[in-house]
């Protein structure tokens, strides 16, 4: 649901990374994580294919954690989208929209009511 939120009038980013996120599909993202070990899903762009190139090239951690540093400021708080690190789930080719958060939410109870229904009718 993160990155549903991102896409919302109310979260502090920068229109740019939220556009960004919804002309984005499933297929436009990557994983890194050789700093971490932690997986970190974000938008290919040029600053993430470029870190994705050092991981596979085995820069240091050192390296990476330089050139990544700033990155998500650059991107959500700058709206640099080239640049800066989009991070972003596979959600994100289900965002088409940017809604209020009470819209948001309002939907997502509006399609749980009606899964909860079918549900129901299944079972009753």
């Amino acid at each position: 649901m993160g990155t549903r939120f991102i896409c919302t009038k109310e979260a502090p980013c920068h229109e740019n990374a939220k556009q960004f996120i919804v002309r984005s599909g499933p297929k436009d993202t990557l994983v890194t994580g050789n700093i971490t070990g932690l997986p970190v899903r974000c938008l290919k762009n040029r600053m993430s294919l470029t870190f994705f190139e050092m991981e596979s090239t085995g820069k240091s951690k050192g390296e990476m954690a330089f050139f990544g540093a700033g990155k998500m400021k650059q991107a959500f708080q700058d709206g640099d989208v080239d640049d800066g690190s989009v991070m972003a789930g596979q959600i994100c080719g289900m965002i088409n929209d940017v809604p209020t958060v009470a819209e948001l939410i309002e939907g997502l109870v509006r399609d749980v009511e009606k899964v909860l229904g079918r549900c129901r009718q299944l079972l009753g």
